[in-house]
């Protein structure tokens, strides 16, 4: 599983929806994860690609 890194901040989320997991980036990870985990669980299910998730860049 790869993932990209925006700028410092490195507020890119990777969501593998074949192994319904995510990877995030970022100082709140644990509380991205248990969101989105719950948010794509369904979502997961019928995909087969990834789903990428960017939020908002601070400048």
């Amino acid at each position: 599983m790869r993932y990209k890194e925006e700028g410092s901040d490195g507020k890119f989320i990777l969501i593998s929806i074949k192994k319904m997991s995510i990877e995030a980036i970022s100082q709140k990870t644990d509380r991205i994860k248990r969101k989105f985990s719950l948010r794509y669980k369904e979502e997961a299910q019928a995909a087969n690609s990834f789903l990428y998730l960017k939020t908002k860049p601070r400048r």
